[in-house]
């Protein structure tokens, strides 16, 4: 496919609590440089994107109180693909600011996916063989395709997707039509989602604009409705105006319950790729390199003594002080716990509560 007609949409955002005390409702987890790396997720994803790319071809969609944020953390995206909320109204409203800019820029033809800020993909290479497949796929038969991750585990943090039994090919490889969506499942549901062959929802999405066009004007009227003043106002001065006049008028719904899980004729291709969303502090031990017994230590963490610890997530964000000398953090005869100390605050917790940090932190 023509390249320069494909346009990705990050969407960034959050409240920070999910990986409090380093997250906040300043810098939620995609501004979080969570592998102590130099990146933090949203630049990784940017990178990610602008290995095919053009810098003119990723469009980013945040709220206010995170656009000065991002302007600093990505600082070659140009200022008119930084798309400015005026209230947050959930994903399909974002998308759709994003589908209406693909669509003033690169027309009715040209491809929109949808791309998550935090999620991790270490290899790049085999990302984008999928993603120029899954690309070619939307637009050749002008329909949606989204990408489906083959389970290790019977997760119930994430969503499903259940693929009908025939297979077809295009360019070469498999592709699966998708049957139906299934939400984050308990314990006994995921089991069975994964007897049933059902893969992973990546949440990563492409369309052809005009697809995605007709599915808003079928499924999500008040957000179809708003396109025509959107497209006359983007990359001019009138855009804020336009936004503050639409957004009451855009329903407050995801994508997914909005649309994907009503849209006929869905394409699933089978992810060559690694995938994980970080949902939360223990999910590190899948992304990061474990010790001998299982433990990852990260940020000035590394320099922590441990005694019979095993399973373990450490996170420290506060460097040590040169006035400091000697081990300043020791742990002893742990297991499967995650530890993680930012400036005054600190969260203990077993790995198998660190998905339940929103409760704690909203209280009783």
């Amino acid at each position: 496919m023509n390249a320069p007609k494909l346009y990705a949409a990050i969407l960034a955002g959050g409240k920070g609590e999910r990986f409090w005390p380093v997250s906040t409702d300043e810098r939620p987890k995609p501004f979080m440089d969570i592998f102590a790396d130099g990146r933090t997720l949203i630049q990784q994803t940017f990178d990610r994107l602008r290995h095919v790319l053009a810098a003119e071809q990723v469009l980013v969609v945040v709220g206010a109180s995170h656009a000065q944020i991002t302007r600093a953390q990505l600082p070659s995206l140009p200022a008119a693909n930084l798309l400015i909320e005026p209230h947050g109204r959930d994903t399909a409203a974002a998308l759709a600011l994003a589908c209406a800019l693909a669509e003033k820029r690169g027309g009715p033809d040209a491809a929109v996916a949808l791309v998550a800020a935090d999620h991790f993909i270490p290899d790049v290479s085999a990302f984008w063989r999928d993603f120029e497949r899954g690309a070619a796929l939307a637009c050749e038969r002008a329909t949606s395709v989204t990408f489906g991750i083959q389970p290790d585990r019977a997760d119930t943090g994430y969503g499903y997707l259940l693929p009908r039994a025939a297979r077809e090919q295009f360019l070469g490889e498999t592709i699966l039509a998708v049957d139906r969506f299934l939400e984050k499942p308990d314990a006994q549901a995921a089991a069975g989602y994964l007897e049933q062959g059902c893969l992973w929802n990546s949440g990563i999405f492409i369309w052809q604009v005009q697809r995605l066009r007709s599915l808003f004007g079928r499924f999500l009227p008040g957000i179809a409705a708003t396109f025509p003043s959107l497209l006359e106002a983007l990359d001019t001065p009138r855009l804020p105006t336009a936004l503050d006049a639409a957004y009451p008028a855009m329903e407050k719904i995801s994508i997914d319950f909005g649309i994907m899980e009503h849209a006929p004729g869905t394409y699933c291709i089978p992810a060559q790729f690694s995938w994980d969303d970080i949902g939360n502090w223990a999910a590190l031990k899948r992304a990061l390199a474990t010790d001998g017994a299982g433990n990852v230590a990260v940020g000035s963490a590394r320099a922590a003594r441990m005694l019979d610890v095993a399973d373990t997530v450490i996170f420290e964000s506060s460097p040590q002080t040169a006035d400091t000398p000697g081990p300043h953090l020791v742990l002893m005869g742990l297991r499967d716990l995650v530890v993680v100390r930012s400036g005054d605050k600190i969260l203990v917790a077993s790995s198998a509560y660190a998905g339940r940090l929103k409760e704690a932190l909203r209280g009783p």
